[in-house]
């Protein structure tokens, strides 16, 4: 019967090849780019590509942000670690031998794109940032030795991961992080079959056309390092800590992929990985820089797995300006706190820090795993002003949060009003850090 229903989509397919757009599909899609949850266009060989975030050509990297990552790498730095940057590019900029006259008719230009993410990356570098150049390794694979990514699916498939683990290791080979000179890893070796990924893009897409998309297999891949390197998705192991700690999103957390044994194996360094899908670009490294583990034993790289699409600068100033207080040595300034009426509130006087200063509070809860922190500031006049960090991820519920003291007003908050969606456990701590 399934095999009837096969036969029989593919009929309907070439019965319309003068209708509409069944007639440009080869597996008799129709507005794929139309009104719905993933507006994509099909390419050549069945290829797939979101509409957005993947055919821009401008992906947002202010001169403000090139600061604050040096800033972070900075700080990071002076306690022996070294940050490694990596923006992943989208499909549409690397397997652009696929993509389709509807693409162009987006307004997307691939040289534009590359020319802009290559504009990034020196701007980024020559702050001193090192900066790993992805999508020059993805190009290289995918005219040399295949596709780098899903063909219906936006993630990095197995040979991606290598691909970006390689660039990696040539950025740190410039750096005196590397363990041993670097040698270059071997092309991966398909092993024992394949098994298909579970993809929601995927799922999305079938829905519009008639006849089965391409799978979204994950290879098995076999190399004597990777073999021993299969790090988990979440979580970071062992009291003495990882020589590098891999911080990222669903790109580096596709199961099967192995993105922290490709790292292992490209660098020669032990890796443990926290990587969340949907955590955004903050979310598994906030989690991190956050955590005991990292507090008690920091490891001498942490690579920023990042999507290039994800605008570090879109949800203001905190998440950036967390990590970075999270990541140095400038919470300093001890503050006062008092339990409030509930057993999940509590509050602190702050009219005796410089409203000229930019400073950030730092809340250390005592092990509370609060998924959610709101800030309230009270002026002097009685005005107030709320805040809110929240974490999505439990993984990221370390206890910890950090909330600049911007925004407010010129003469500077006179008390802050603390509450937690759960109630607070042992005993809290407060200080300012002198960012």
């Amino acid at each position: 019967m399934k095999r009837l229903v096969k036969a029989v989509a593919a009929s309907a397919v070439a019965l319309s090849i003068a209708h509409g757009a069944s007639a440009q599909s080869t597996y008799g899609c129709e507005d794929l780019d139309g009104f719905h949850s993933l507006p994509s266009v099909e390419g050549t060989e069945g290829v797939f590509y979101r509409v957005n975030p993947e055919l821009r050509n401008f992906h947002p990297f202010s001169d403000e942000t090139v600061e604050d990552v040096a800033r972070l790498a900075s700080e990071l730095q002076q306690f022996g670690t070294t940050l490694v940057y990596v923006p992943v590019p989208p499909k549409a900029m690397v397997m652009t031998e696929n993509l389709p006259r509807r693409a162009y008719d987006y307004g997307f230009n691939p040289d534009l794109a590359a020319t802009v993410y290559d504009d990034m990356i020196k701007r980024l570098r020559d702050a001193g940032v090192v900066v790993a150049d992805a999508r020059k390794a993805l190009n290289q694979g995918s005219r040399g030795v295949g596709a780098p990514y899903f063909k219906a699916d936006y993630r990095i498939n197995a040979l991606g991961a290598q691909l970006i683990a390689q660039s990696v290791a040539e950025a740190l080979a410039g750096t005196t992080q590397m363990a041993a000179p670097m040698a270059r890893a071997p092309m991966p070796v398909m092993g024992g079959g394949e098994v298909e990924l579970d993809s929601d893009m995927r799922n999305v897409l079938q829905r519009h056309c008639l006849i089965d998309l391409p799978k979204d297999m994950v290879a098995t891949f076999q190399t004597p390092q990777m073999q021993t390197a299969n790090a988990p998705a979440s979580g970071f192991g062992g009291s003495l800590g990882p020589r590098i700690a891999l911080v990222g999103t669903e790109y580096s957390a596709t199961p099967g992929v192995n993105f922290a044994g490709a790292l292992q194996q490209a660098t020669g360094m032990n890796v443990s990985q926290l990587s969340i899908p949907g955590g955004g670009a903050y979310g598994a490294f906030t989690a991190y820089v956050t955590s005991t583990e990292f507090q008690q034993s920091r490891p001498t790289v942490i690579v920023w797995e990042n999507p290039v699409y994800n605008n570090l600068a879109q949800f203001g100033d905190q998440p950036m300006r967390e990590i970075i207080a999270a990541s140095g040595s400038g919470c300093r300034i001890p503050l006062m706190i008092q339990a409030g009426l509930q057993d999940n509130t509590a509050r602190a006087e702050l009219a005796g820090l410089d409203p000229n200063v930019a400073y950030t509070l730092y809340l250390d809860t005592d092990g509370t795993a609060a998924g959610e922190a709101r800030f309230t500031f009270h002026s002097a006049q009685g005005f107030k002003r709320t805040k809110t960090v929240t974490r999505a991820d439990t993984a990221g519920r370390t206890g910890r949060f950090f909330m600049p003291l911007s925004g407010l007003w010129a003469d500077g908050a006179r008390f802050v009003d603390i509450e937690l969606d759960q109630p607070f456990n042992g005993t809290p701590r407060l200080a300012a850090c002198f960012y």
